[in-house]
């Protein structure tokens, strides 16, 4: 617990989810706004550009708060406003933050595909943003009030534990899988084939690389290991050869848009569960 101004304004943060922005209590009266906002830059270690123009009191009982809120619930009453900088966070008058022009960013994507993450940002920004995909990331225009929000949206979908609404949802997969497993590779004369794990990797057109990797996984347990990769949408198996070839004819088998339609038997009764959803 920290405390500051006479215990005015308390911090009440303990471990938060990362890009999760800390949250205090404010109680000040007739304090002066410079003082407050001040305070508030001081305990969530931000560094300020306050012009000196700016003056005026102010009372503030607020629970539960970022220090985003408390700065607009303070600023906006007296004609300011504030835009986040790469290392602070400028005051100005809100005329003033509307006639700032366009800023422009290239980012470079490290774990997703940049055409998905430019339609990811075109549907939560809409007409606030103008981006465009490269080959190894994504460009965008928008006004410097969003270009930070922007810049930690993509930095928290950017990851290789996160996967973007790339395929349907529902898959339909078969109740049973057939047995698909392949002939076994011809062995030339007087050599056996070698015992070692080794890895492969199928790239999936149509499914999604987690749902199938989750019906390999049931299907045939005794592999060493098997991963999906997000941004190539590829399911990686590591085991003996001959698994392995098991393994990657059922990928073959299930990477097929086919299975987004439900059969005829499950369109009669919806109210049963069908499906399964790789979500």
């Amino acid at each position: 617990m920290v405390s500051w101004c006479a215990a005015s304004l308390r911090s009440e943060t303990n471990a938060l989810p990362a890009g999760q922005d800390p949250t205090f209590s404010v109680d000040y009266t007739a304090m002066p706004i410079r003082t407050v906002v001040s305070d508030v830059a001081k305990l969530c270690g931000i560094q300020i550009i306050m012009p000196k123009a700016l003056s005026g009191s102010t009372s503030v009982h607020l629970r539960d708060v970022t220090w985003r809120q408390v700065f607009t619930f303070v600023l906006n009453p007296i004609g300011y406003d504030f835009i986040e900088r790469d290392t602070a966070v400028e005051l100005l008058p809100i005329d003033q933050v509307a006639s700032l022009p366009p800023e422009k960013r290239s980012v470079e994507i490290y774990f997703q595909r940049p055409q998905e993450i430019a339609l990811f940002l075109k549907k939560i920004y809409g007409n606030k943003i103008t981006v465009e995909e490269f080959a190894e990331g994504v460009t965008f225009s928008t006004h410097p009030r969003y270009m930070q929000s922007i810049l930690r949206a993509i930095t928290q979908v950017d990851s290789p534990d996160v996967r973007l609404d790339r395929y349907p949802r529902k898959i339909y997969f078969p109740d049973s899988i057939p047995d698909l497993s392949p002939p076994d590779r011809p062995i030339s004369s007087g050599t056996k084939e070698p015992m070692l794990a080794v890895t492969e990797i199928v790239v999936l057109h149509w499914v999604d690389c987690e749902a199938v990797k989750q019906v390999i996984e049931r299907k045939y347990p005794m592999l060493t290991k098997v991963t999906a990769d997000y941004r190539s949408n590829a399911v990686v198996i590591t085991g003996l050869p001959a698994q392995n070839r098991k393994a990657m004819a059922l990928a073959a088998y299930l990477d097929d848009k086919r299975w987004y339609h439900p059969p005829e038997n499950k369109l009669k009764s919806p109210e049963s569960p069908i499906g399964t959803d790789s979500r």
